[in-house]
């Protein structure tokens, strides 16, 4: 089934969304994608959306990108992990992207920050760190840990 992508410019980036999605601004880039925030009108809720460009580049780069979606699914149901809402691709320009929760923040702008962090802070994060971290035995990898979910309150 096809669906129906609208190119939408971001920050100088081009995005190719659902037609129930409004894009809002950039929110992260690294090495593997850029992430938006964006509003998801059929639900009515905000989701951040990572686009991975080339998303199989090369075999590590496929690997990489599959275990990410793989362990997003696996670990879905954990209060502690972010969870994956949809995938979609556009196969013409090696582009996946990957709809998920969008968070206040996440681990790592936080260790990045300059914010002094209260022993409250530090206990809330280690808590939702250990109750994160104490699903992955099961499952081997521990590296994907910037899935973790960093909230307000414990």
């Amino acid at each position: 089934m096809e669906i129906e992508l609208s190119p939408h410019k971001i920050g100088g980036q081009t995005f190719y969304l659902q037609p129930s999605i409004t894009p809002n601004s950039i929110v992260g880039k690294g090495s593997y994608g850029v992430v938006i925030s964006a509003t998801d009108t059929s639900s009515n809720k905000k989701v951040a959306i990572k686009r991975i460009k080339p998303y199989a580049g090369d075999e590590w780069e496929a690997r990489h990108t599959l275990r990410e979606i793989q362990l997003m699914r696996l670990l879905d149901v954990h209060p502690n992990i972010i969870s994956l809402s949809n995938l979609w691709t556009r196969d013409d320009d090696s582009e996946l992207y990957i709809t998920m929760e969008l968070m206040d923040s996440d681990l790592h702008q936080i260790i990045q920050s300059k914010q002094n962090l209260s022993e409250p802070h530090h206990q809330c994060l280690m808590k939702q760190l250990l109750l994160g971290v104490q699903v992955t035995p099961r499952h081997e990898p521990r590296h994907e840990l910037h899935h973790l979910r960093v909230s307000r309150t414990s």
